[in-house]
């Protein structure tokens, strides 16, 4: 299990995130919702340590891990991925999913290309180009396999249908379940997208101008609609 307790982050001497505690438990949805700007990403990037002036706890399995290098956060099992995707454009798809198997190092063994190929079939539909040639849906789903070649325990995901289309999110979606389901991996999802972000996660965390707004499950979500209308513009 991931947590944060009372987490903050600086921009020089402003406040980011204020006070924030979460948790995420292994094979299990996590919503952190939050319009543009409330600090959904500065929070992912703080726990990965790719945020410059945290103070606070992060735990992982009991253990302290803040301040940790992000290549030991990930092979200790915490998979990360960013929103800006991050694929090697001038790679072919299977060298961009050998990338990911550093992660595993010393702590399992990881995902063959052919395991992966089999987790996520869609991948045989563009495997014969290269990253730089993949639509935006394209390198998110390549992004999500590679990080789970290491096999993690907990996975990170920051905005992943920022920029995508109704019918490539619905494809991601599925990615996404089977992720959290079949391999048992807790997800915490930063998004915007409600409907996105309730077919996969069992619990909310709600945050503005980082600072916890509302913490539950999905129902006591929705017999507050006064936050909807205050805090994501819906």
């Amino acid at each position: 299990m991931l947590e944060v307790r009372d987490l903050e982050s600086f921009y020089g001497s402003s406040y980011i995130i204020q006070k924030l505690s979460l948790r995420v438990k292994e094979g299990q949805g996590t919503a952190l919702l939050g319009r543009n700007g409330a600090g959904k990403s500065t929070t992912l990037k703080s726990i990965m340590n790719v945020q410059p002036k945290v103070k606070g706890e992060i735990l992982y399995n009991d253990k302290p891990i803040i301040g940790e290098k992000p290549y030991r956060l990930a092979r200790m099992g915490i998979g990360y991925v960013p929103e800006d995707r991050r694929v090697y454009a001038d790679l072919s798809i299977e060298s961009n999913l050998k990338m990911g198997v550093f992660g595993a190092k010393n702590r399992i063994a990881p995902f063959t290309i052919e395991e992966m190929m089999e987790l996520f079939p869609i991948i045989h539909n563009f495997n014969n180009r290269k990253g730089g040639q993949l639509s935006g849906g394209e390198q998110q789903v390549v992004t999500i396999a590679r990080t789970l070649m290491a096999k993690p325990n907990i996975m990170l995901l920051d905005e992943p249908t920022e920029g995508l289309a109704p019918l490539i999110v619905e494809s991601l979606a599925e990615v996404i379940r089977k992720v959290i389901k079949e391999l048992g991996v807790g997800v915490l999802l930063a998004e915007q997208n409600l409907s996105f972000s309730r077919k996969l996660t069992e619990y909310v965390y709600l945050i503005d101008q980082g600072r916890l707004i509302f913490e539950g499950t999905w129902d006591e979500f929705d017999a507050r609609p006064e936050l909807k209308e205050k805090y994501l513009a819906v």
